[in-house]
């Protein structure tokens, strides 16, 4: 190792540093899942239960400033709670104003029962113009009826033509203790 003699101090922290920069790195990726990143945070604890609309904000997601004109998808479960076997909401990108995913086709029509359902949309980035007083970016699922009551978890927001199956946002996954932890072990070793 750049003439040290082998088995000397500096090559056994070495050696220390190496092996605990790979367990970290792997921890980490173990963490991620399979398919795209989640890019909506605290997706497992939001959980929007609401007559009429239930708004998903998309404006405040850091990926899509730089990712306008590029493809994404949005996903979600929804179910109804109220007494009823089933009923019609719109899917679609509110107001059509700032920073969102504009859905392909447009408005879409989604049957939700009292069972759990998983819904995907596709469609691309978009940065439209905000009029005064209009949404900075969201997908809204409405009823128009404002009767019953949707129930709207597991979000996930990715960038790509994504498969919808649920994930945690990479940063959900780990404390920032744990963050902490990783860089004083790569910095002290390294």
């Amino acid at each position: 190792r750049n003439g040290l003699v082998s088995g000397t101090t500096v090559d056994t922290k070495i050696d220390e540093a190496t092996g605990e920069i790979s367990r970290n790195i792997t921890t980490v990726e173990s963490k991620i899942g399979s398919d795209g990143n989640n890019l909506y945070l605290n997706s497992e604890k939001d959980v929007k239960t609401e007559y009429k609309t239930v708004l998903i904000k998309t404006y405040d997601i850091p990926a899509f400033k730089d990712n306008v004109g590029k493809r994404a998808t949005i996903s979600f479960d929804a179910r109804i709670l109220d007494d009823k076997e089933s009923h019609n909401f719109l899917v679609y990108h509110y107001q059509d104003s700032g920073l969102s995913i504009g859905l392909d086709g447009g408005m879409k029509n989604i049957t939700v029962t009292q069972d759990k359902q998983r819904f995907v949309f596709r469609g691309t980035v978009v940065s439209n113009p905000i009029p005064t007083g209009h949404s900075k970016g969201a997908i809204i699922i409405y009823d128009s009826s404002g009767k019953v009551s949707l129930e709207v978890s597991k979000i996930k927001i990715e960038l790509g033509e994504g498969l919808g199956v649920w994930s945690p946002a990479p940063e959900d996954n780990y404390s920032k203790e744990e963050f902490k932890i990783f860089e004083s072990t790569y910095d002290e070793n390294v």
